[in-house]
């Protein structure tokens, strides 16, 4: 039976079809000369399926550790559900969609690189030890926030997300480097540890 924290998680795994299909929206109305007003209410729109999105994002966890509502489950879904919003609105951000800013390139880039080197670190991880492990630490927290600021920057269409784009990509790099540091060091301790048995 589901938890509430679980729940809320599974919310924000739903949110990201809207948001991408809403942002989409937004492409096509602006490509077709609609009224601002009609782009403002979709804009709107969007930034409110993210606010609820990533405040989802604490809430969840605030249950799970409160009431003791952590589960395998939730483990393995909310980092899915947290990478599969913010890597959707970042791919569909980083191309012109008639806002005032797009996320750059370089930027997108260096996000899938990171997450893909962690899945990868993940996937070798439990074909050598079958064992998964996504080793949290604050950097990556860190940019998680960063990368959720930059997004929210761009759709309220403010020029501090150009600061921010710099900053999420000096953590991005940061967090992935340290995650490769601590996943190499982790694989050759347990390799030890089978060779010493």
């Amino acid at each position: 039976m589901l938890n509430w924290a679980n729940r809320i998680t599974i919310f924000r795994l739903f949110c990201t079809p809207f948001l991408v299909y809403l942002l989409l929206r937004y492409r096509e109305e602006y490509l077709e000369s609609a009224t601002q007003d009609t782009l403002e209410i979709i804009r709107i729109s969007v930034l409110i399926i993210f606010i609820l999105a990533i405040v989802s994002d604490a809430i969840d966890g605030f249950i799970a550790r409160v009431f003791k509502q952590k589960t395998l489950f939730g483990t393995i879904l909310d980092p899915i559900a947290d990478k599969l919003l913010l890597m959707s609105a970042t791919v569909v951000l980083t191309f012109p969609i008639g806002l005032t800013y797009k996320i750059p390139y370089w930027l997108t880039v260096a996000i899938i690189s990171r997450d893909i080197i962690i899945l990868a670190g993940a996937l070798l991880m439990f074909v050598l030890h079958s064992k998964t492990l996504f080793l949290p630490h604050y950097l990556g927290k860190i940019t998680t926030f960063m990368q959720m600021s930059a997004i929210f920057f761009v759709l309220i269409e403010h020029p501090l997300c150009k600061v921010l784009f710099y900053i999420t990509l000096l953590f991005t790099v940061l967090s992935g480097v340290n995650y490769v540091y601590r996943e190499a060091k982790l694989v050759g301790s347990l390799g030890s540890d089978n060779l010493r048995k």
